[in-house]
């Protein structure tokens, strides 16, 4: 019996290797604009139902403005546990332009990724919610909460969003060292809402806190 679960092991990762080496062969193609030969091999992969052919091909279908089949290649891909897939399935229906604009179906997949994945990206997104009021009652401080968790995972985007509660005092007592500290990466790698908190507040008058260390903070319960 352990010999045979061994085999099994073996096949899967022997599977998973060469699933990995086609998909850079079809990126390699596609970047040196082979997109006919690297579109072949992907949606070979996507009926084989390998979560990231589907999730470029929703990509692709999607630039195309095919919401359609992009939202059908998400929930696929969603549906065989690819993350990011589920994660841009909450983008996509954050989308007011399109017919599936449906900020339920959004925030439902974002706590969901939240709390019982502790996704990071999804974290900022439900901050975001709270803090703008959007679909949910504005709650300051429990959006600074989902900020934290998400920063504490090296999000930029919800250390820059946490610059903006601190500069602004929303949901915490304002604190311009410590806005200055989320802001800087940031601001240095020329995120628009860090940039913009960065000037807004002129944050570079104001020090560090030196006492505060982010990755190392301990987020609000």
């Amino acid at each position: 019996m352990k010999k045979i679960l061994t085999l099994l092991l073996f096949i899967c990762i022997f599977s998973i290797s060469i699933q990995a080496d086609t998909l850079s062969k079809a990126k390699s193609l596609w970047q040196n604009k082979q997109y006919k030969a690297a579109l072949k091999i992907y949606q070979k992969e996507a009926k084989n139902d390998n979560p990231k052919a589907l999730y470029f091909l929703a990509r692709l279908y999607y630039q195309k403005r095919n919401f359609a089949l992009a939202e059908k290649y998400l929930k696929k891909a969603s549906s065989l546990g690819y993350l990011k897939a589920r994660y841009n399935l909450g983008v996509f229906y954050q989308n007011k332009s399109t017919k599936y604009f449906d900020l339920k179906k959004s925030f439902d997949i974002f706590y969901a990724l939240a709390t019982k994945d502790k996704y990071a990206s999804a974290q900022n997104r439900i901050g975001l919610f709270l803090q703008h009021g959007v679909y949910v009652q504005t709650d300051y401080k429990l959006a600074v909460k989902w900020y934290e968790k998400s920063a504490k995972q090296g999000d930029v985007d919800a250390e820059c969003n946490l610059a903006f509660m601190y500069a602004s005092g929303k949901g915490v007592f304002p604190n311009f060292g410590r806005a200055h500290n989320f802001a800087k990466r940031g601001y240095a790698q020329g995120q628009e809402i860090c940039r913009k908190v960065w000037k807004q507040y002129n944050l570079k008058n104001f020090p560090e806190d030196k006492s505060f260390k982010i990755g190392f903070f301990k987020p609000i319960d």
